[in-house]
């Protein structure tokens, strides 16, 4: 079907690690694969032929092995992108170089400081924020937008962040 979306989780729930060479040959269908944690290999010529293939998901922290001619005649314009907490530098070398990898962390991992008491002032309060990931502050407007509520009267405010760029993720 057009624009098919391939979710391996389900194989990795069975004890499936790799994807076996030609399992999706010429699907041109398929435009997004999303890979879990766990997922070890993808095999020779596994994806051949899938022009339309924009976008594949990895929740790996160490790089899948991958076939030099795993996306052979697929999508010049194929994006990685790497969903793990901390990912391995090795997605960036060996075969790995040859594509689009980009890193994207989940707020879910961010820690948000106290912020200090504010007085009321009859106005929107939207005071600054310091969020984390491990020791790295996370930037407003570059790694996450902030969005307030209930910020005018004592005691009701709620900050919701967001994840942007390199983040994903509310919190």
């Amino acid at each position: 079907a057009e624009g098919d979306v391939i979710f391996v989780e389900k194989l990795t729930e069975k004890g499936v690690t790799q994807i076996g060479a030609y399992t999706f040959y010429n699907l041109t269908g398929l435009t997004s694969v999303s890979i879990p944690e766990g997922f070890k290999n993808f095999c020779t010529n596994s994806f051949v032929g899938c022009t339309n293939l924009t976008s594949v998901t990895i929740a790996e922290e160490t790089p899948p092995d991958i076939s030099s001619d795993c996306f052979v005649n697929g999508n010049s314009n194929l994006k990685f992108t790497v969903t793990a907490k901390q990912p391995a530098a090795t997605y960036y070398t060996g075969v790995w170089s040859a594509f689009k990898v980009s890193c994207l962390y989940s707020l879910k991992e961010a820690v948000i400081a106290p912020i200090e008491d504010q007085t009321a002032t009859g106005e929107a309060l939207t005071p600054a924020l310091t969020v984390k990931i491990g020791e790295k502050t996370l930037t407003a407007g570059t790694d996450y937008t902030a969005e307030y509520t209930d910020n005018i009267e004592a005691g009701t405010a709620k900050v919701t962040i967001s994840g942007i760029n390199n983040y994903s993720g509310t919190k």
